[in-house]
């Protein structure tokens, strides 16, 4: 079974990950909060091999991606 995983980093706390069951949702979920972190007017998609989406939020890095990840179905 396919999963999404949002991946969010953020200099200010720690990483965290949001699963979910459609890419679609994944991705929007990221799309929003990156716009709504957007604190400095910087916002910015990215294609990058291997990922699903990414966007950084600030001029310092701050970003999230999201990937597709296999679940253990043992």
């Amino acid at each position: 079974m396919k999963i999404y995983v949002v991946i969010w980093e953020d200099r200010h706390t720690d990483t965290d990950a949001f699963v979910f069951s459609t890419a679609e949702k994944a991705i929007e979920f990221a799309k929003a909060k990156a716009r709504e972190y957007d604190r400095y007017g910087y916002f910015e998609e990215k294609v990058i091999k291997g990922w699903l989406y990414y966007a950084c939020y600030s001029t310092e890095g701050d970003n999230l991606r999201v990937i597709e990840c296999e679940m253990d179905t043992a």
